[in-house]
């Protein structure tokens, strides 16, 4: 939703996945997003995602190793 963007909610949702996951032991998150959401996309990659696949030409897979 465009007047919720920017604003970090994404930034405070996927810290409080990973640290969630942490404490659960995960090994690993996987997820996927449309290619053209760049602003996702850029924001998984800072996060440490990798991308493992894509799926046509519009969805890739991303995944990352918790420690």
């Amino acid at each position: 939703i465009k007047e919720h963007q920017g604003k970090g909610l994404g930034k405070l949702l996927l810290n409080r996945i990973l640290l969630l996951c942490k404490r659960m032991k995960c090994g690993k998150i996987k997820l996927s997003v449309r290619s053209n959401n760049t602003k996702a996309l850029n924001l998984y990659k800072k996060y440490g995602f990798d991308l493992i696949g894509r799926h046509n030409k519009n969805k890739l897979f991303m995944v990352k190793i918790l420690k």
